[in-house]
């Protein structure tokens, strides 16, 4: 290559050179914000999973909890003792409606 040649190529690569450094840093500059955005997925997908789990965990208390702190051997008396009423009432009823209808 002569004098001339050399001249001419080195614009050539200085802004060739300018523009690797050009697109070397929007690289970056993109690779920082899908960083941040894949760890920003990453926190809300835990605490996402930590919600779910505090929900299922309250669920899971509140079937196995009674009322006022109730033992469950009492609601379940109280259960059977109330159906039992109804039974007596509706047998009551049924009986009083025969009752009336052979009058």
């Amino acid at each position: 290559m002569d004098a001339l040649g050399k001249r001419k190529s080195r614009p050539f690569r200085t802004m060739k050179t300018a523009r690797i450094a050009d697109l070397t840093t929007s690289l970056n500059m993109a690779n920082e914000r899908i960083g941040a955005t894949s760890q920003d997925i990453i926190l809300q997908n835990q605490k996402t999973a930590a919600a779910i789990k505090e929900g299922a965990d309250e669920e899971n208390r509140s079937r196995t909890s009674t009322p006022a702190g109730i033992p469950a051997q009492s609601l379940a008396a109280l259960r059977d003792e109330s159906v039992a009423k109804i039974e007596e009432v509706k047998t009551n009823v049924s009986a009083s409606r025969h009752g009336q209808q052979r009058s």
